[in-house]
């Protein structure tokens, strides 16, 4: 019996073009197969069912995606959990998912005596989406299901022999592990950053680098320190939250030999839904492109039906890639759709052409004082200011207004500006109710478990204040 995603990576072995490495050991194909097949070895000898779940702690070495590849190759569901994650945190989603075996470093082990739980044979992964309020949901994604998003991304991106890839985001995370997975399918020689920082970036890159993948989050730190930032590459993979117009264009300047490719996705479709590609659109910075082969969308309004060109509502997506459900949660997965489409939750508009703008998250929608402000639209305006490095906003909630308008930012290096300074600059750039209430500079952005801007988390900081004084705002 032979599973979709190992008959992939079996086709790149037998190729024998790629190679997998970190900063203390480099495995070419021949080298993989046999790590993996130790692992697989492990993995019979523990009489692992197809079906069953099994986790693999991820430090991202080459041992993770060659025990990825062990598991699918007997019909298994990983289930990835970081060697950071605390023990409390790791027994939880081992019982959820029933694992009676966790891999480390390419090694298995019992954890269990009891009867293997069986998941649909086809379930490939189960992995966790981030949850910034309630538990955490197990999204389910078929073999059959990745393995096609991974071809229609190897062609999208046209990676070769030729290039080195450099990945920093956690393998934990569906699109650490699809760009991976895409650099071994090419054939491209990939290099595995266990820990983030521009120092680090830079070491891999200086090593002869074509391709990195980053986060804005990780732009803006590299930007920061641009004595440390690396420029000498022909692509630039971005996503996992907004890059804006202001972000992307420094970007650009910092590398105007490289091409900014931004797929947006979620867990639940497969990732990478829609592509924007700088060398494609110059002028498409803001937007998140069009959508990738297979996929159809819409942008919904409240009642349901089709909004027009440059109308504002929620995008949602159709795609042959996604999720067969989450995990023992029947009731959020018929939730998730509508009309077989994806809820993604975030609001955008359709230019001409198929191109899609994002304008916010229908749950961080701010409503303040009747009039509903979207905060990404204010991220992005205030990163375009001269001296702001970085800015998230969030609403909180207010006596008068129910909820005022809280913004962080962290100014550039050297740079100095006051609160009323950014609200006057604002003021005649947005409408009045638009601009906010309260600016906060900060030496740091708050982010969450994956790196993105965590909005959660202002609200929870200026809860804390005022439990320590009352009249904070």
């Amino acid at each position: 019996m032979t599973f979709p995603l190992a008959d992939l990576i079996s086709g790149a072995v037998a190729q024998g073009a790629f190679s997998v490495g970190d900063r203390d050991v480099r495995l070419d194909a021949a080298a993989f197969e046999a790590l993996a097949g130790e692992t697989e070895a492990d993995l019979r000898r523990l009489k692992a069912a197809p079906g069953e779940a099994v986790a693999i702690r991820i430090r991202n070495a080459p041992a993770d995606l060659a025990a990825y590849y062990a598991a699918w190759r007997l019909g298994l569901a990983v289930t990835p959990i970081h060697v950071s994650s605390p023990k409390p945190a790791v027994d939880r989603i081992v019982a959820r998912v029933s694992a009676r075996i966790v891999v480390t470093d390419g090694r298995a082990r019992r954890v269990s005596r009891a009867e293997p739980r069986l998941h649909e044979p086809d379930t490939g992964l189960i992995i966790f989406t981030s949850g910034s309020t309630g538990t955490p949901k197990g999204v389910l994604l078929g073999q059959k299901e990745f393995a096609g998003k991974l071809r229609v991304l190897t062609q999208r991106l046209a990676l070769t022999p030729a290039d080195h890839s450099v990945m920093p985001l956690q393998l934990t995370f569906v699109f650490g592990i699809w760009v991976s997975l895409v650099s071994i399918l090419s054939g491209a020689r990939l290099t595995l950053v266990p820990r983030f920082s521009p120092a680090a970036m830079d070491e891999a890159v200086r090593d002869g680098a074509t391709v990195a993948t980053a986060v804005p989050t990780m732009f803006r730190t590299m930007l920061s320190d641009a004595s440390a930032y690396p420029a000498p590459l022909r692509v630039w993979i971005t996503g996992g939250e907004p890059l804006g117009a202001a972000l992307g264009r420094r970007v650009a300047a910092a590398s105007p030999q490289a091409a900014i490719v931004d797929m947006y996705g979620s867990t639940e479709t497969g990732s990478c839904d829609f592509c924007f590609d700088s060398a494609e659109t110059p002028d498409g910075f803001g937007t998140i492109g069009r959508a990738t082969a297979g996929v159809t969308f819409r942008i919904a309004r409240a009642d349901g039906s089709s909004a027009p060109l440059g109308e504002e509502g929620e995008l949602q997506i159709r795609t042959p890639f996604g999720m067969s459900g989450y995990l023992d949660s029947p009731d959020q997965t018929a939730a998730a759709f509508q009309d077989d489409y994806y809820r993604t939750g975030d609001l955008g508009r359709e230019r001409r052409g198929g191109i899609v703008e994002l304008t916010g998250r229908i749950k961080d929608v701010i409503s303040r004082g009747a009039n509903k402000v979207a905060p990404l639209e204010l991220d992005h305006l205030f990163e375009g200011h001269p001296a702001v490095e970085a800015a998230l906003s969030a609403g909180a909630p207010d006596e008068r207004l129910g909820q005022a308008i809280h913004l962080f930012v962290r100014l550039k290096d050297g740079a100095r500006v006051t609160s009323d300074e950014l609200k006057a600059w604002a003021a005649e750039r947005v409408e009045r109710f638009k601009v906010p209430d309260h600016i906060h500079v900060v030496d740091a952005i708050p982010t969450g478990s994956t790196g993105k801007g965590d909005r959660t988390a202002i609200v929870r900081l200026l809860d804390a204040a005022r439990t320590v004084d009352p009249a904070v705002a």
